[in-house]
């Protein structure tokens, strides 16, 4: 039996008969059943997300990190993880929205909205899902991060409190990833969108101190969303101080919850609207 015969009795089975009294929590729990039974058959769709964020880690906190931060190298890979974290964030942008795109490609999104199922319900189980395997994903990087010198210097409730910025904006950026999948519906050319998402990770303050960048780039990476979410970490996690720039530095934490919110208020009725219109 494929897996796309399992997911697809999964979710006949669970919602079946449901008819238009079907409880909206139970929809959801069926789309998330069926979202797992994928995952579990192929870990590499996760796994594949660790690899850029180690593979920067590694090469600027070994490699370049020397030539970038001099004598305070140790310092420097401390900060380098909320950096890899939030370019973990965006990597799973690109899973999601290569998944939306195989299941229209596939038939499963039309065959389950020719069923009794609320819509938003179908979006919020696949983007739950996704942020379980966020979650993850997050853990396994502070176990590389903690292999490579990174510690939670404002104590531990601090730095949950960062990981809670972290798993709200991941949320947010997955609805983005949904809309794209919905839109674009090619995954050969969401897989490009990675690099896309590596560049404005790496424009930003992740990897790189922005004071040592141009006028008009730095001007760019400072207001650069991405920026912020970093820099909220690294002062959650007692990595770095505040930074001086523009409101969006000086104030990391609020526009990292702006942000979120922006990007949940705008693509959550954007994605179900779209959804809709595929039925």
């Amino acid at each position: 039996m494929t897996d796309t015969t399992v997911a697809r009795s999964t979710l006949d089975v669970l919602l079946a008969g449901d008819g238009q009294d079907a409880a909206f929590t139970a929809q959801v729990a069926a789309v998330m059943r069926r979202h797992l039974l994928v995952l579990r058959r192929n870990p590499a769709l996760v796994a594949d997300s660790l690899l850029g964020p180690v593979s920067l880690v590694l090469m600027f906190g070994y490699v370049f990190g020397g030539a970038i931060a001099g004598a305070d190298i140790a310092a420097y890979r401390d900060s380098l993880i909320a950096g890899a974290l939030v370019l973990t964030a965006g990597t799973s942008l690109v899973i999601v929205a290569g998944d939306t795109a195989r299941d229209l490609r596939r038939g499963m999104t039309p065959r389950t909205l020719t069923m009794p199922v609320s819509r938003l319900a179908v979006l919020l189980g696949a983007a739950l899902v996704q942020l379980l395997a966020s979650v993850i994903l997050y853990a396994v990087m502070l176990g590389v991060g903690t292999l490579t010198g990174w510690r939670w210097h404002a104590g531990v409730v601090s730095a949950l409190g960062g990981l809670g910025l972290l798993v709200l904006f991941g949320f947010a950026l997955t609805w983005l990833g949904i809309q794209l999948g919905l839109v674009i519906r090619d995954e050969q050319v969401i897989q490009q969108l990675a690099s896309l998402i590596l560049g404005g990770v790496l424009f930003s303050n992740a990897m790189v101190p922005v004071e040592t960048m141009p006028g008009v780039a730095r001007a760019i990476a400072e207001l650069n969303p991405f920026s912020a979410v970093v820099s909220a970490l690294r002062v959650q996690f007692g990595s770095g101080a505040l930074p001086d720039g523009p409101w969006p530095l000086a104030h990391p934490i609020l526009a990292t919850v702006g942000w979120s919110v922006l990007l949940l208020l705008v693509f959550v009725p954007a994605t179900t609207r779209r959804l809709a219109r595929q039925g």
